[in-house]
C-alpha cells in the first residue's frame, strides 16, 4: 500500500516547446487482489523515450523499495514532436488551397502507432498523423463524423498527388 501511495500519479513532465501539452504521464490503472499477491498495473505514456525510460525507472525503485516484484510490458516508443517538420508544412498548405483555412493543428499525449513506425525506421522520418473527427475515443460513446471521413480521404488524395 505504501508503494502504490509513493508511486507518482498524474502529469510527470509538459513539452516546452508547446505550452500546455502533457510530455510524460503515469496512471494507476488497476490494483487487483489475489491469493497472498496483490498486482499493480500502471500506464505510462510519453513523447520522449528517455523521459518514459526515467518514469519507469523511478516507479521500478518505489515499487523495489516494498520488496514488489517490477515488470514492464506492453511499451509502445515515444513519437516526438516536431515543430519544423517539412511533410507538416505541405500538409498545412495543401489544406488551406483546398478548404480556403487552416487545418486544426494539435500535438496529443496518447500512444500512436506512429511512433511505432517512427522508432523501426530509426528515427528518419518525417510523420504526420491525421484522420477524421472522432468523439469519445476508447469509450462505449466513440463516434465518427461521417462527413469528415469523406473529407480526410479527399485531403490524402491531394497530399498524394502534392507528393508524388
Amino acid at each position: 500500500i505504501n508503494a502504490v501511495e509513493g508511486c507518482p500519479n498524474g502529469v510527470i513532465s509538459m513539452l516546452a516547446e508547446f505550452p500546455g501539452v502533457v510530455e510524460s504521464s503515469l496512471n494507476l490503472a488497476l490494483v487487483q487482489s489475489t491469493e497472498g499477491q496483490i498486482e499493480v498495473k500502471l500506464l505510462v505514456r510519453s513523447s520522449s523515450e528517455s523521459r518514459k525510460e526515467w518514469v519507469c525507472s523511478s516507479v521500478e525503485s518505489v515499487f523495489m523499495l516494498a520488496g514488489a516484484k517490477v515488470e514492464f510490458d506492453g511499451a509502445y516508443p515515444g513519437w516526438q514532436p516536431d515543430a519544423n517538420s517539412e511533410l507538416l508544412t505541405t500538409m498545412t498548405k495543401i489544406y488551406m488551397e483546398k478548404y480556403g483555412q487552416r487545418p486544426n493543428v494539435n500535438v496529443i499525449h496518447a500512444g500512436l502507432e506512429c511512433g511505432i513506425i517512427q522508432a523501426n525506421a530509426g528515427h528518419k522520418l518525417d510523420i504526420v498523423s491525421f484522420g477524421p473527427t472522432i468523439t469519445g475515443a476508447h469509450s462505449p460513446d466513440e463516434a465518427v463524423h461521417i462527413a469528415a471521413v469523406g473529407k480526410s480521404y479527399d485531403y490524402l488524395l491531394a497530399i498524394l498527388e502534392q507528393m508524388k
